[in-house]
């Protein structure tokens, strides 16, 4: 796996890019270095691209880091709202289960557009896909 992220005070935005093979392992190190992270907040809202990943994971997978997910989340007051960016059928699924099983806990949305995405979290694109494509320039975390 390779995971990007980014965290902009300045627009209260965590941005993230997976690419290559993501297991649920690969999820769940990734959450736990970000919110170890000084600048992260639960208030930010989330653009998480999985558009150049290949998702190894299972619905019940996916039941499982959710409810993992609550977990560690769990004492976070006035959590943002998570665009899910993805591109394959596959991974809309597996991400509908995801939003599913946390529509009680978070604010989640799957798109397959920037511009959707970046809509729904009251952002304006130009500078954000700027950050995207800068981002996706860095090297990723190793874990």
């Amino acid at each position: 796996m390779e995971h990007r992220y980014k965290i902009l005070p300045e627009k209260a935005l965590l941005l993230q890019f997976f690419s290559n093979k993501v297991s649920l392992e690969d999820l769940v190190k990734a959450l736990e270095h970000v919110i170890r992270t000084p600048l992260y907040k639960p208030n930010y809202n989330g653009l998480t691209i999985i558009m150049d990943a290949e998702v190894e994971l299972s619905a019940t997978s996916i039941k499982h880091y959710s409810g993992w997910f609550k977990k560690m989340i769990k004492s976070s007051e006035g959590l943002g709202k998570l665009a899910l960016m993805v591109d394959k059928p596959s991974h809309t699924a597996l991400s509908q289960i995801f939003q599913f099983e946390l529509k009680d806990f978070k604010e989640i949305q799957v798109f397959n557009t920037y511009d959707g995405a970046l809509g729904w979290l009251g952002l304006d694109g130009s500078n954000i896909l700027d950050e995207i494509t800068e981002l996706k320039k860095t090297e990723p975390f190793l874990y």
